[in-house]
């Protein structure tokens, strides 16, 4: 099990919102099926590209992207998005957000280790600071004023 499983499995057995049931009839694949296929401990059934891009798409979630650019090295950076709060909200959610990194540490290490499903969920929670701190800059970058024209 590593962190794309985790993040496999939480995305469809984790949501908010939505039972794996329904996120099942969504994909349109059988209930059974997409269980097995998020299933780390069985190795002869896996998503497929488009299942896991579907699973993406209705949930929200993009935590397998995620994972799947740190394997490769990189960083999954999405688009700016127009900023629809305020600087101080933008703010305020920010801060929240690291103090959930730091309460996610702070718990994992309360055993004195750090398991697979503690990193994705300290993983989660860093990529859950990033986005704020994207729409922070976004906000910021939003009531900017514009370059001014230079005077001769």
């Amino acid at each position: 099990m590593d962190a794309l499983d985790i993040a496999k499995h939480d995305t469809v057995h984790k949501d908010p919102n939505l039972s794996a049931h329904e996120i099942a009839k969504r994909i349109g694949v059988v209930y059974g099926v997409l269980n097995n296929k998020v299933n780390w401990s069985c190795e002869t059934n896996e998503l497929i590209d488009r299942e896991s891009i579907a699973l993406q798409v209705v949930t929200g979630n993009d935590s397998i992207i995620r994972e799947t650019c740190r394997i490769l090295g990189g960083e999954f950076v999405p688009n700016d998005k127009p900023a629809d709060i305020d600087v101080t909200t933008a703010v305020l959610k920010a801060t929240a957000e690291h103090g959930d990194v730091s309460r996610a540490i702070h718990d994992a290490l309360g055993d004195g280790r750090v398991t697979a499903r503690e990193a994705a969920h300290i993983n989660r929670q860093i990529d859950e600071l990033t986005g704020a701190l994207q729409q922070l800059k976004t906000t910021v970058n939003g009531i900017a004023e514009g370059p001014r024209p230079v005077s001769r």
